[in-house]
């Protein structure tokens, strides 16, 4: 696919939603592999970029694995990569793009938030219950099902990676996150 798009500039098709994480990784995508892709955004959901792929108006595909990890299973997916530093332990045979040779990886996080100036007693619980739920073997073993693990940050330790985060995502989206007029 990489050999095609590099010698068939913007002939590769891709489903995306602008400014998300799946624009993210196409411009990591042609950043790192030296390709240029066409963006089609197809739908805002991983069931219309599914359908998409499915109905070939798309070539490449960047959603959840647990959403198509059947089409894989049975091999009507190919997965090509994951975006991540390690891989899965829950899908060992599938490399990450790093591994690969690309710096391709998206750290999809579900953090929990509270509103500014809410009482630091009450953050503090908050955040004890976090670590004591995350550090729990039961509650890891259900994640591990929906192909993700846990990991508990303190709040400070989250606003710095959070900062870190969005700096590193301006520098790499660039313009691509300006509406052309």
């Amino acid at each position: 696919m990489i050999a095609y798009a590099k010698a068939n500039p913007g002939k590769v098709t891709y489903s995306q939603v602008f400014g998300s994480a799946t624009h993210m990784v196409s411009v990591q995508m042609e950043q790192s592999m030296g390709i240029q892709m066409n963006k089609i955004d197809v739908g805002s959901s991983a069931a219309d970029r599914t359908a998409a792929f499915m109905g070939k108006q798309v070539d490449l595909l960047v959603v959840n694995y647990i959403n198509i990890k059947d089409y894989v299973a049975n091999g009507d997916f190919i997965a090509l990569g994951i975006c991540a530093t390690k891989r899965n332990p829950a899908i060992p045979n599938v490399p990450t793009f790093i591994e690969q040779g690309y710096q391709v990886v998206n750290r999809k996080l579900y953090e929990v938030k509270l509103p500014k100036g809410t009482d630091p007693a009450i953050v503090e619980k908050f955040s004890a219950a976090l670590k004591e739920i995350t550090a729990k073997p039961e509650f890891n073993a259900e994640l591990t099902k929906f192909f993700a693990e846990s990991f508990y940050r303190d709040p400070e330790q989250t606003g710095r990676e959070d900062q870190a985060d969005i700096k590193e995502i301006r520098e790499l989206m660039g313009d691509a996150l300006k509406v052309k007029k």
